[in-house]
């Protein structure tokens, strides 16, 4: 039984040069819009590892941030809001 690559392979054997070029082409794209990561089997064995106050943080966190992620603006900003937040439950507390 042929893989599929070798499928894949063959039919690219018929088209023109400048069809496999395209083709070619449009693999290397594919590639760079791959979403990388890990499945989520692989994450199992860490669920429940996150305190469930901390997970309240983080869900009020993200709240009050209007629920966006601006992935371009990274990991610092995260960090400043939840010390934000923080500070705002602290205050609380010593009122």
């Amino acid at each position: 039984m042929n893989t599929l690559a070798d499928q894949i392979i063959e039919q690219l054997k018929t088209l023109p040069y400048d069809m496999q070029r395209q083709v070619l082409e449009f693999t290397r794209a594919l590639s760079l819009t791959t979403p990388q990561g890990v499945r989520g089997a692989q994450l199992l064995p860490f669920a429940g590892i996150i305190p469930l106050d901390d997970l309240e943080l983080m869900r009020r966190t993200i709240e009050e941030g209007c629920e966006r992620v601006d992935a371009g603006r990274g990991i610092d900003n995260a960090v400043t809001s939840i010390a934000r937040l923080e500070a705002k439950e602290e205050s609380k507390k010593g009122k």
